[in-house]
């Protein structure tokens, strides 16, 4: 079986998948541990320095972002920073609800049948050329013959879109709003620091392109113990006092 080593210093972001929105969209939420930096070297989330006295002092830059991250490809989709979170949830909330609740909505039922029957604008949220969503309310038929109001959004293409239900984009808003981003990435940096390193890796073409094989990874986490001086929490330490 062929194995290589691998250390924390090697991990480029955590990644969790929050909603599966239909089926080739999902909203996933990044914290990025390396990033580029100006002369295209890797810059790492912390940095650490000792000073005359030996004393070490420790840096973080955290960065994190939502995604709606289309299936198996790496880029494109539409990136969420804090602060478009808090635009993107009050356009939905004043122009995108009103389509459906209250007395505006513009959905009726007619002979068993859902229509689309009240006058409507498209909404827009652009940041740029390149990230933008589009969204259009729309009448959803499922297999089974049913129908549910729901939205089209275009994303970051006039090609590529996905359709979801009124209950799907209200849990969408619902993440986007009530979620701590910052919380949310210190338990992703907490977890990716935690040994061991290297588990069920598979190898890509490059980002989040197709698998090109499965390997076993032997982690260096003994050998990044002596290097960093990484120590077990007082937590972890007690849990072990218990067991044995």
């Amino acid at each position: 079986m062929n194995t290589e080593e691998i250390s924390f210093g090697d991990y480029r972001k955590v990644s969790d998948t929050l909603l599966y929105l239909d089926q080739a969209y999902s909203l996933v939420f990044t914290t990025v541990l390396t990033s580029k930096n100006q002369n295209g070297g890797d810059s790492f989330f912390q940095s650490e320095y000792m000073d005359q006295e030996g004393k070490v002092s420790i840096y973080r830059n955290i960065k994190c972002y939502y995604v709606i991250q289309e299936k198996n490809t790496f880029g494109g989709g539409f990136l969420f920073w804090p602060n478009d979170v808090y635009f993107f949830c009050k356009i939905i909330e004043e122009k995108v609800f009103p389509w459906f609740f209250g007395d505006n909505n513009i959905f009726e039922i007619k002979d068993n049948k859902l229509f689309r029957t009240g006058n409507y604008n498209a909404v827009d949220f652009i940041k740029s050329m390149e990230q933008f969503l589009k969204i259009y309310p729309i009448v959803i038929n499922f297999k089974d013959n049913s129908e549910k109001e729901g939205v089209r959004i275009y994303v970051s293409s006039q090609d590529k879109y996905m359709d979801i239900d009124i209950d799907k984009l209200v849990q969408l808003y619902y993440i986007l709003k009530n979620t701590d981003m910052m919380n949310l990435a210190y338990n992703a940096l907490a977890y990716a620091k935690t040994p061991p390193y290297g588990e069920n890796i598979q190898r890509t073409s490059g980002g989040l392109g197709g698998v090109i094989s499965s390997k076993s990874i032997t982690n260096k986490w003994e050998e990044d113990r002596k290097k960093n001086k990484f120590t077990p929490s007082n937590f972890l330490k007690n849990a072990k006092k218990k067991e044995e």
